[in-house]
């Protein structure tokens, strides 16, 4: 019989497991080994950080991309990723924590189009489409390319 332990390594290095299954894996090696920490680092992942709780700083939403697309003619578009220093000054994001699941965060690595292109970014809110045009056609905006 293979120990929990063993398990969750054998897991842990599969490169075919989502994040979310391979988390809740480890809840069990958690909860073998007694490690409060630990499971509760797990609770949060899994199942999204409440108000109250610290978020750590990989979850700060200043340092995640926006995916910009460019739609042209003929259908063809091309994504980019922004940081919130490459938007203009009315459209960042600021300072916001991601209290999300680990299963919602991972669904923002995947594109418009259904395809995971591998980019962690969240879609630019519908809302900024007009102000993004305004500031592009004064030359503050990003460009594609």
């Amino acid at each position: 019989m293979v120990s929990p332990l063993a398990r969750a390594v054998d897991v842990l290095t599969d490169p075919d497991r989502d994040l979310p299954s391979t988390l809740r894996t480890v809840v069990v090696v958690a909860s073998q080994v007694k490690s409060e920490p630990l499971s509760m680092w797990l609770d949060h992942e899994l199942n999204g950080y409440p108000a109250a709780a610290d978020v750590p700083s990989y979850r700060q939403m200043g340092h995640l991309p926006v995916r910009v697309t460019f739609a042209g003619l003929g259908g063809l578009s091309c994504s980019k990723h922004l940081g919130q220093m490459d938007l203009p000054k009315a459209l960042r994001l600021g300072q916001r924590n991601l209290r999300q699941s680990v299963a919602e965060r991972t669904s923002l690595a995947v594109g418009e189009t259904g395809m995971d292109d591998g980019k962690l970014g969240m879609p630019l809110p519908l809302a900024w489409t007009t102000p993004l045009r305004d500031v592009g056609r004064r030359g503050e905006g990003p460009r594609p390319g």
